[in-house]
C-alpha cells in the first residue's frame, strides 16, 4: 500500500499489483524528469488502462506533472499542470464521482489548496481552489462521515492545525472546520485506531516532537487529541499493522534523529510508547509495504541528507530488521510503493528534490537466477552445445510453487526444480544450444512460478563450417627443421555455397607455421576440403600461432589454433 488514506479503488488497484510474494531487494529502475523541485510522488491509474502512473508536485516550479506509465516500469515525459505556489504534496480521490481519478494539492505559501478534476484519459481539467489557513502542507482523502463522498484533511503547518473539508460529491467542499494540533504539523494519516468502524486521524507535529491523535465520531468530526512523543522532528506519519493483531500501528519518519518510530496500538486508540529504528539521515517520508512477499509489513524510507531509501523487512512482531540502504538522486523528499512494471512485485519510487527528477527502484523478487544471461559460442548447425547452468534461488520466506519452465526454439532445457522450491532452496537449469541457422540467434529462458514471470536472455551463433580437428599440437619439434604435415578439414554443412575470402596464419608466432590448402574461393553445400599445416620452429619453447579462415559464414572468422614446442 501507498498511502493508508487512499480512496478504495486506488487501494484496491495497489492491492492487487503488490500482493504477490516478492523479496526486499531492489534494484535501479529508471530515472524521470519532473518539474522543478519535485517534493512528492503518489501513484494512481489516471486513464483506466490498469498500469499506474505518477502525480508529482513540484515545489519549484509550481505545477504537477503527471507521468503516464508504460507498464514496464518506464514512463511516458511528463505532461505539467500549473497550480499555486509552492505544492509539497498530491493526493488522489475522486471528488466528483464519476469515477476519475481527480487530484489534490496545496500552494504552500498561501491559505488554498488546489483541486484538479480528471477526464480519466490522463488529463486534468484547470485547478480550482478551496479555502484552508495558513501554509497548508500536507493533504490525506478519506470518506469521513461515510456518506459516499471523499472528503479532505488538510495540515496547516504555520497555523498549527488540521482544516477538514467534507465533500460534496460533485468536487466543491463544505467550509473547513479547524482542529488545533501541535507545533508546525507535517503530516495526516487516518485509519480506524479504537474499533469502532469510525475514522480516526493522527497528525505528525515536526516541532514539539510529537504525534496527536484524533478519535473521529464517524459524522466528519473528531474528539480531542492525545499526544505521544516520537522521536526529533518527525515529518511524516504512517499507518500499517505492524505486529499482526488486526490493530493499526504507527510508524513515524523522525528528520534530526536519523530513526524511524514505531508505536504500537492497543486498539482502544491508545498507542504505546515509542521504539526507534536507525535509518539513512535526515527522513522525511516513511512507507509501508510488503516488501519480501512473507505476509509482514516492511518499511521503506526517503533520506534527504544521505541520498538514499532505507528498506526495513518487518518481524511480524511489530519489530524491524537492520535497514538495507539504496541510492536515489539527490535529496530524496518521499518514496511511493506500488508494482510500476506489472510483475507483482511491490517496486518503489522517490522524488528527489535536487535533481528534478523521480527514480524507480524496481523489485528484483523472491527468484535469484543466476548467472543473470547465457551466451553460448559458436556452434556446428544441428549439433548440441554442452550444457550451462543458471541457478535459481528461493529468497522468499515461502516455498515457490513452479507452474513451468520453458525455452524458446534452438534452445533446450532440463532442471532439477520439481514442483517447487523450499524457501532458502535452489535448483538447477541446464540450457543447450542447438541451433537450426547460420548467424546469431537469440532467445529466452521463461519461469512461470508463484510470485510471477521470470526470465533469461539467451543467445549463441550457428555456424555452417565444421572443423575437424579444432586444434592442431605438434609436439616437440627440432629448430630449424620441419615437422610432418597435419590437416584440417573443412566442411560446408549448410545448405549453399559457402564463399572463402582468404586462409592465413595468425596469432603470437605466425613464422613458424605455414599452411597449404585446396579450398579455393567456393565450398560447395555438404562439401569439404583440406588445409595442410606444418611447424617450423624458430626458437625453443612454447610456440603458438592458429589458422584463420575469412569466409561468407556469420561466424565467420573460423579460426584453428596451433602448438608446437621448439627443441
Amino acid at each position: 500500500m501507498r498511502r493508508p488514506f487512499l480512496v478504495p479503488a486506488i487501494l484496491a488497484l495497489l492491492l492487487a499489483l503488490t500482493t504477490t510474494a516478492v523479496a526486499g531487494e531492489f534494484v535501479a529502475g529508471g530515472t524521470f524528469a519532473t518539474g522543478t523541485s519535485p517534493r512528492f510522488v503518489t501513484l494512481a491509474d489516471f486513464n483506466g488502462d490498469k498500469i499506474l502512473d505518477m502525480a508529482v508536485a513540484n515545489y519549484g516550479g509550481n505545477s504537477i506533472s503527471i507521468l503516464l506509465g508504460n507498464g514496464d516500469g518506464t514512463f511516458k515525459p511528463p505532461v505539467n499542470y500549473p497550480v499555486g505556489a509552492s505544492p509539497w504534496m498530491v493526493v488522489v480521490g475522486d471528488f466528483n464521482n464519476d469515477g476519475r481519478m481527480d487530484l489534490a494539492t496545496m500552494a504552500g505559501s498561501t491559505n488554498l489548496v488546489d483541486i484538479l478534476l480528471g477526464n480519466g484519459d490522463g488529463t486534468f481539467q484547470p485547478a480550482y481552489t478551496v479555502t484552508v489557513q495558513t501554509n497548508p502542507i500536507a493533504l490525506a482523502v478519506a470518506d469521513l462521515n461515510t456518506d459516499g463522498n471523499q472528503d479532505l484533511l488538510v495540515v496547516n503547518h504555520s497555523s498549527n492545525s488540521v482544516s477538514v473539508l467534507l465533500g460534496n460529491g460533485n468536487g466543491t467542499f463544505k467550509k473547513a472546520v479547524n482542529y488545533a494540533v501541535g507545533s508546525k504539523p507535517r503530516w495526516v494519516s487516518v485509519a480506524d485506531f479504537n474499533n469502532d468502524n469510525k475514522l480516526d486521524m493522527v497528525v505528525a507535529n515536526s516541532d514539539d516532537n510529537t504525534i496527536s491523535v484524533f478519535l473521529g465520531n464517524g459524522d466528519g468530526t473528531f474528539g480531542t487529541p492525545t499526544l505521544y512523543a516520537t522521536g526529533t522532528t518527525d515529518l511524516c506519519v504512517a499507518v500499517g499493522d505492524f505486529n499482526g493483531d488486526g490493530i493499526p500501528d504507527l510508524a513515524t519518519a523522525d528528520d534530526k534523529t536519523n530513526t524511524v518510530s514505531i508505536l504500537i496500538g492497543n486498539g482502544d486508540g491508545t498507542f504505546k510508547p515509542r521504539v526507534a529504528y536507525s535509518v539513512g539521515a535526515f527522513p522525511q517520508v516513511v512507507a509501508v509495504g510488503d516488501f519480501n512477499g512473507d505476509g509482514k509489513l516492511d518499511l521503506a524510507t526517503a533520506n534527504q541528507n544521505s541520498n538514499n531509501v532505507t528498506v526495513l523487512q518487518g518481524n511480524g512482531d511489530g519489530t524491524f530488521q537492520t535497514g538495507v540502504n539504496y541510492p536515489v538522486g539527490s535529496s530524496p523528499e518521499d518514496v511511493a510503493v506500488g508494482d510500476v512494471n506489472g510483475d507483482g512485485s511491490p517496486d518503489l519510487v522517490t522524488a528527489d528534490l535536487n535533481s528534478n527528477s523521480v527514480e524507480v527502484l524496481l523489485n528484483s523478487g523472491p527468484v535469484s537466477l543466476s548467472p543473470a544471461s547465457l551466451t553460448f559460442s559458436k556452434q556446428l548447425l544441428h549439433t548440441s552445445s554442452a550444457p550451462k547452468t543458471v541457478t535459481l534461488t528461493n529468497t522468499g520466506g515461502s516455498a515457490l510453487n513452479i507452474l513451468s519452465i520453458a525455452v524458446s526454439v534452438e534452445f533446450s532445457e532440463t532442471n532439477t526444480c520439481g514442483s517447487s522450491v523450499a524457501a532458502g532452496g535452489s535448483c538447477a537449469i541446464s540450457v543447450k544450444f542447438t541451433p537450426a541457422a547460420t548467424g546469431k540467434q537469440t532467445g529466452t529462458l521463461t519461469i512461470v512460478d508463484s510470485s510471477g514471470t521470470q526470465s533469461v536472455p539467451l543467445s549463441g551463433t550457428g555456424t555452417a563450417v565444421k572443423l575437424a580437428p579444432v586444434s592442431l599440437n605438434f609436439g616437440a619439434v627440432r629448430v630449424g627443421t620441419t615437422s610432418p604435415p597435419k590437416k584440417i578439414t573443412v566442411t560446408n554443412v549448410g545448405s549453399v555455397a559457402l564463399g572463402i575470402t582468404s586462409i592465413s596464419i595468425g596469432g603470437l608466432n605466425p613464422g613458424d607455421f605455414s599452411q597449404t590448402n585446396i579450398c579455393g574461393n567456393s565450398l560447395a553445400a555438404n562439401a569439404s576440403c583440406t588445409i595442410t599445416v606444418t611447424f617450423s620452429p624458430t626458437a625453443t619453447g612454447s610456440r603458438s600461432a592458429y589458422v584463420m579462415i575469412v569466409d561468407s559464414d556469420p561466424a565467420s572468422p573460423q579460426k584453428v589454433t596451433l602448438a608446437g614446442t621448439g627443441d
